[in-house]
C-alpha cells in the first residue's frame, strides 16, 4: 500500500482532495493574506486549512458548501493566530519596563525576543543587534555602514515605536 492510498482510503478520495485543493487554494491564500499581512503566515494557514480538510475528509464529500467551510477553517485559523500574537504584545507590555533602556536589556530574554516581530525588520534588527547581540553604537555603525550618531536617533526611534505598539507610556 502506498502511502496515498493510505492518507485517502481510496482513489476517489485522492481525486476529491486534489480538486477540492485545486479549485480553492488561490482563494484561501488571498484570505489569509489579506487579513494576516504576512506571506509566510498566510501559507501556513493554507497548510494547516487543508491539513483539516483532509482530516474531515468524509464530511465534507457530503458537505453542502465547501468554499464555506474552508473559509470558516481558514478564518478559525486567523483568528487563533491574532490572538496570539496579542498574547505576545500584552506579554511584552508587562514585562518590559520603558523609562530606562537599560532596562530592556536587562528584562529581555527568550521570550520577548519573538516579540519583536511587531516591529518593522530595521527596528526589529536594530534591537536585536543592541540588546541580544551585545554590539555596540559604534559596531553597529560599521555594521550598517552608517554613522553612529544616526544609530543612536534610529535605536531611540525603534524603541519609541515598540512603546507605541504595546500602548505603554513612560513612567
Amino acid at each position: 500500500m502506498d502511502k496515498s492510498t493510505s492518507l485517502f482510503g481510496n482513489s476517489g478520495d485522492k481525486a476529491f482532495y486534489e480538486q477540492l485543493y485545486k479549485e480553492n487554494q488561490k482563494y484561501v491564500y488571498n484570505l489569509a493574506r489579506y487579513r494576516l499581512f504576512d506571506k509566510n503566515r498566510a501559507d501556513d494557514v493554507v497548510q494547516e486549512t487543508f491539513l483539516a480538510a483532509l482530516r474531515h475528509m468524509e464530511e465534507l464529500k457530503t458537505h453542502p458548501n465547501l468554499i464555506g467551510w474552508l473559509i470558516r477553517a481558514a478564518m478559525n485559523l486567523i483568528k487563533e493566530y491574532n490572538q496570539k500574537q496579542m498574547k505576545s504584545r500584552e506579554d511584552l507590555h508587562g514585562v518590559i519596563e520603558f523609562a530606562d533602556p537599560k532596562t530592556l536589556e536587562e528584562n529581555l530574554n527568550t521570550d520577548e525576543i519573538g516579540c519583536l516581530s511587531i516591529l518593522n525588520p530595521d527596528d526589529a534588527k536594530l534591537l536585536t543587534m543592541f540588546y541580544i547581540d551585545d554590539m555596540n553604537i559604534r559596531d553597529i555603525a560599521k555594521t550598517l555602514d552608517t554613522k553612529e550618531n544616526t544609530v543612536k536617533t534610529r535605536l531611540c526611534r525603534a524603541r519609541e515605536r515598540l512603546r507605541n505598539m504595546t500602548n505603554r507610556k513612560e513612567t
